[in-house]
This record gives C-alpha cells, sequence and structure tokens, in this order.
C-alpha cells in the first residue's frame, strides 16, 4: 500500500483485463448519491443526452469516444469501478501523468501500482465529461476480436449518465443522470429490477439460483463468460475432490499472472424468469466482500441494460421463460 500522503494508494477492484481462454473478470464498486435522493427542482423525465454504436466481438462491447479531441475505442465494462487507458494509448495520446495519484489494481492473478493519466475532455456523441483521471495498466493481449483496444470504460464515467445498454440494436444511450426513488427503465418489455446497496454500492446485483442456492451475482459487460466464486460452487454441494477433477481453464485480471480455474457443468441456473439448464461456469476465488458470481458478456447476449448509477437501481429486459444452452 502506498502511504504517502501527497501520491494516495487508491485500491480499486478493474473490471476485464483480458482473460486467457475463458473469462474476463471485472469487479466492480461505486459511490454515488443516496437512493431515492430527489434533487431539488429536477425533474425525472428521461433527458437523451448522446446516441452511439457498439462494436461487437467475441461477445464484449467496444464503443468510440474521444480523449482530448482525439479518438479511443474502449471495452463498455460495467463490472469496472475505475476507467483504465493502456500504456501504448496514454503515450499516442499525449496524456500528461498526474503526480499526486497511484492506483493499485486487484484483480485475478495478483495486483499491480499504475499511475494515473490526466485527461480534460471525453467526448461520447455529443455528451461531454471534464476532468477525468484515467487509470493506466494494459491489456494481456494486444488486440481483442481484432480490434485495437485502448481502455475499458467503467463505472466512474458511466455514473455520470443514466445509460441504456442496447446490444441488439448494437448502440448506447445516454440520458441525463436522474436521482429518482421512482425511476424506470425507457421501455415497455419485462424486465429484471437489480438494485446496489451497502457495501456493495454501485454494483449491479443480480439475484440468481444455482442449483436451488441463493446468491447475488455482478452483472459485468467486461467478463467474457460468466464465472461463479468456490465458496458459492462448494455451497451447490461439490465437494473439494469433485472441484479437483473438473476440467483446468486459465483467467488472467490485473496483473500479468494467469490463475487457474475449474470448469463445471451445474444443474440449473435461475436468474428473474430466465432458466438456464446444465449450464457450463468458470469455477474461480472470488474476494470474499464480493457476490457469489459473475455474470459476463455471454449471458448479455440480446438484452437491454438500463442503468441508473444516481438511484441505485437497474434493469434488465428479461425474455420469456427459456432454457438455454
Amino acid at each position: 500500500m502506498i502511504t504517502n500522503k501527497a501520491r494516495p494508494d487508491r485500491r480499486i477492484r478493474p473490471g476485464a483485463l483480458l482473460a486467457v481462454c475463458v473469462l474476463l473478470l471485472g469487479l466492480a464498486g461505486c459511490a454515488n448519491d443516496p437512493a431515492g435522493a430527489m434533487l431539488l427542482g429536477q425533474s425525472c423525465v428521461l433527458d437523451k443526452q448522446a446516441v452511439f454504436p457498439i462494436e461487437t466481438r467475441s461477445n464484449l462491447m467496444f464503443v468510440s469516444l474521444k480523449i482530448d479531441d482525439q479518438p479511443a475505442r474502449f471495452l463498455l465494462d460495467t463490472g469496472a469501478d475505475r476507467s483504465m487507458v493502456t500504456e501504448i494509448a496514454a503515450r499516442r495520446l499525449g496524456l500528461a501523468r498526474d503526480p499526486r495519484r497511484l492506483t493499485r489494481l486487484e484483480g485475478v492473478g495478483g495486483a499491480t501500482t499504475n499511475w494515473e493519466a490526466k485527461t480534460n475532455r471525453l467526448l461520447f456523441g455529443s455528451a461531454l465529461v471534464r476532468n477525468i483521471n484515467l487509470t493506466v495498466g494494459r491489456f494481456s493481449q494486444d488486440d481483442i476480436g481484432g480490434l485495437t483496444v485502448d481502455g475499458l470504460l467503467g463505472v466512474d464515467i458511466l455514473s455520470h449518465f443514466d445509460v441504456e445498454i442496447d446490444p441488439v440494436q448494437q448502440q448506447v444511450i445516454l440520458y441525463r443522470a436522474r436521482p429518482c426513488a421512482d425511476v424506470q427503465p425507457p421501455w415497455a418489455a419485462p424486465f429484471l429490477t437489480m438494485t446496489s446497496n451497502g457495501a456493495m454500492v454501485g454494483r449491479i446485483l443480480v439475484p440468481i439460483t444455482l442449483d436451488g442456492v441463493n446468491d447475488l451475482a455482478i452483472l459485468d459487460t467486461g467478463a467474457q463468460r460468466s464465472a461463479v466464486g468456490v465458496d458459492l460452487a462448494l455451497r451447490t454441494g461439490i465437494t473439494p475432490q469433485q472441484l479437483s477433477q473438473d476440467p483446468i481453464g486459465r483467467s488472467q485480471g490485473a496483473s500479468a499472472n494467469a490463475v487457474a480455474t475449474r470448469i463445471h457443468r451445474f444443474h440449473s441456473l435461475q436468474i428473474g424468469s430466465t432458466l438456464i439448464s446444465n449450464p457450463i461456469l468458470t469455477i474461480i476465488q472470488l474476494p470474499a466482500s464480493n457476490a457469489g458470481a459473475l455474470l459476463g458478456a455471454d449471458y448479455m447476449r440480446g438484452r437491454r441494460l438500463f442503468l441508473s448509477f444516481a438511484s441505485h437501481r437497474f434493469f434488465l429486459a428479461e425474455p420469456k421463460l427459456v432454457a438455454e444452452p
């Protein structure tokens, strides 16, 4: 831990820094205004700020933006509490180092301490965010699905808005943030309501039932595949001996160190009204402070998502009861 007061250590858990073979692990966390707080004189009517397209590769969603008027491509990552720019992109964009701050990235495979880059303007279509620091790190691959990626777009920036992510129409819509108790998604289709409270504030928490055991999962668009924590897996009745006989995978997160995982076929996974029969999920050691599982981009396919960070409420368009492979 950095103890120098002039250069404080921000301990964060990043979103997907590209997993090897099976997983992009993203862990979220973001402090916001109290849920339901209604600002004096502020309307709760939807106020569209910008619309911009999504590029999809390997289940993952990417968006184009401008950093200090220069183009960049970022991974859309609801599982990252801090946005990140790669070292290569930081140099290309000419971003200045912030000498007052360091950021400690914690995730799969260990932790790294990174410098921060200062930005003046982040432009998403016609929506502007000013004076944001970006953690400087790296992905474990130079490109993802043939795309060169300059960084990841996390909750610290997304929470400036109400956000609609629509993989079907391949677009992101930004609305003015509305800290309203009665916030609703901008569609008429059935939806699953999620919350973010207490120690998990800012994280998009989805109630799940895995082989009859109830828990919460973090909805993480930066995770290429869904994953289950070891603790939850054992609670479903899997023994350590059975776990040791499952196929081995490898995952990578904040550091350059890949870690071994297990791949297990469960009996059922219930998410809202969606029943997934015989799901094959990665089993990985998740930090104790997190939910029992991650729902990644494989689950997000075809599902619209609406994020209201200011009200701590999130909405997922939910199809009718189906059995998924």
